[in-house]
This record gives structure tokens, sequence and C-alpha cells, in this order.
């Protein structure tokens, strides 16, 4: 039996019964009014009492329903509200597509598993004392503005575009450099000068036929259809430039639907599909960018452009460095991830 028990009114004294049992007995001079004070309050606090007893119990039902446990790591959980965010920030940007209830679970899987990841990577840094601050994820983003020219409005807009919001950019910055932290830690990633020009030939070689391409791209407003355009333009009734000026909701638009020189390596993997067997002047198969329909048109094949190899050496540091970075911190959390303690619940 608890401890913790009310006090008594003052003409009240607790006598012990047994082991288990206390009963209240009246002490002597106790006025007969204070006792009958004291009962008429409590008289009035048991409804109280019974409303809130009936009332508490299902509010902390559906606060534990929409906060249940999906999984746990090391004995850090992950909710199903977490979850839930990042499947509708995956969905919302456009990252994934999800037809059925198989896919769904499939991509629930996927998050959890990353949120693990996150997990071990956090508690792996705690034990290293990792800690980075607001300013050096600043200073970190300046760093990306000065390398890619833009200023940071311009980064907002292009952020959104990406189903990026500004906080959630931060926040990955802010890992980005804490994985840097503590393979530093760990060991020393070493980017050869041989390596940075190799990276510069692959990239700036010899081009194969159809590697590179001048494209256009129609994106159709909401409940248009991409394969009536694509009849029309493939029967002469009209061309992709004027179909595009006419209807793209795409960037370019004015322009013919111009999206300039694109390596077909670069491209995401819908749009080389869709691109696949379509020849100069031809137009794709249509496929979804978002919610929306779209059009590719090859205009025309060219060659590899040339590029300066000291101007692009600390972007490819970054990208090979990042790459080495990715793959050790990949293995190493690997390993931790087979001496965690995990559960699934999902």
């Amino acid at each position: 039996m608890s401890r913790a028990r009310a006090a008594l009114h003052p003409g009240f004294k607790e006598t012990t019964v047994g082991p288990s049992f206390r009963i209240s007995r009246r002490l002597p001079g106790a006025s007969q009014q204070g006792v009958n004070v004291f009962e008429r309050s409590l008289s009035r606090l048991l409804p109280l009492l019974f409303l809130i007893l009936v009332f508490a119990a299902p509010v902390r039902a559906a606060e534990f329903v929409a906060d249940r446990i999906v999984a746990v790591a090391n004995g850090q959980i992950i909710t199903d509200f977490e979850v839930t965010q990042q499947v509708k920030f995956a969905l919302d940007s456009g990252q994934v597509n999800v037809e059925n209830a198989e896919q769904m679970r499939a991509l629930r899987r996927q998050i959890i598993d990353q949120m693990i990841m996150d997990i071990l990577l956090e508690q792996e840094s705690k034990r290293y004392g990792i800690k980075i601050s607001d300013s050096e994820v600043n200073a970190a983003i300046r760093a990306v503005m000065e390398r890619t020219g833009l200023n940071e409005e311009q980064l907002r807009k292009e952020l959104q575009v990406q189903g990026l919001t500004w906080e959630k950019f931060f926040e990955n910055k802010r890992l980005e450099i804490k994985k840097r932290s503590l393979v530093a830690g760990l060991v020393k990633v070493v980017v050869s000068e041989d390596e940075l020009r190799e990276a510069f030939d692959q990239k700036h070689g010899k081009a194969e036929m159809g590697e590179y391409l001048h494209l256009r791209i129609i994106l159709l407003p909401e409940g248009m259809s991409a394969a009536a355009v694509k009849r029309d333009i493939e029967s002469g009734k009209t061309t992709f430039a004027q179909a595009a000026g006419l209807f793209s909701q795409g960037p370019g638009a004015e322009q013919g639907g111009d999206l300039g020189v694109v390596g077909r390596k670069d491209l995401a993997p819908e749009w080389r599909k869709a691109l696949e067997g379509v020849a100069v002047g031809g137009v794709s198969k249509p496929f979804r960018v978002q919610s929306q329909e779209a059009l590719l048109n090859i205009d025309s094949v060219v060659e590899a452009p040339s590029g300066d190899f000291e101007a692009e050496k600390e972007t490819l540091y970054e990208e090979i460095y990042t790459r080495k970075m990715e793959t050790f911190l990949k293995e190493y959390l690997d390993k931790l991830r087979d001496k965690a303690i995990i559960e699934y619940r999902d």
C-alpha cells in the first residue's frame, strides 16, 4: 500500500488496524460541527474525483495510440508520429512514388531503418563528445552559397523547389558535419591528386554518343493528358516548343521548355527511363514529376563540355571525400547495428 495519503481533518486521529488497514477516529474534544464540515466537503469532492478517473483514462489511451512506439534502438524509441512525418516529407517532396499498401510498408521500414542509423550515429557522437553548434552550421551553409554562387534568398527558393524547408536543410547540414567529425576522429580520409585528375577526366573526357543531351520539357497542369499532347506533336499538329509555350508549367516554358545541356547520367532514373529508345527530335514516354505529367524532347546531342581542373578541384574533392566518408561510416554503423539492441514493433 502506498505511503502517500491525504492529510486527516484536525478532528480525527489515525489508528492502525492490522498490517494493511488504517481507520480514523474522532479525537476527544473535537467539535461535531468541524466533523460535519469535513464530511460535507468530502461528499462534494467524491463526484469530482469520479469524473477525473472516468475521463482521464481515455485521454491517456488516445495519447498512447497517437504516439505508439514503432521501434526501439538501444533504449531510444521511435514513434509512429515521427515516422509518419518523414513519410509525408518523402511523398510531398516527390522523392518516392507509392502506389499500394505494400510499397507504403516498404517505405516505412526504410525510413525506420534510417532513423535507427541516425540514433546510432547520435549515440556514438555523444560517446566521443561531438557537438555541432549553430555557428558551425551557418559557416557551412555560407560555404555552400559561395561555392554555388547563390545568395540566401536564391538558396531558399532552390530548396523549396526540392521540397526542403530551411529548417530541414539546416539540420541535414548539421548531421553532415557531425558525420565528418566522427569519421575524422576514427580514420583519416585521403583524396589524392591522381584521384582528382581521374574524376576530372571521367567527367570531361571524350563523350560517348548520347551522353550529353540538349533537352526540352513540358510539365503539364494537373488533369491534362501527356499522352494526348504527345500524339499532337508526333502527328505534326504542333511542335514540342509550341506545346511547351502553350501548356507547360515547367522551367523555360517561354523558350519552348529549354532545359539546356544535361548529362544523361545526371538525370533522375525516371527521366532516363522515359528517354530510353528516344532519338534526336523525338518525344519521351509520359512520366510524372510529383503530381504532374511530363514529356521530354531531345533537341540535339552535344559533345561533353570542357572544364577547368583548378576551378573544379574543390568540388571534385568534396564529391570524392563525401563518397569515401559515407562508405566508411556505413560500414562502421553497420557494425554498431550488429551489436545494438533493436526491436521493431511496426
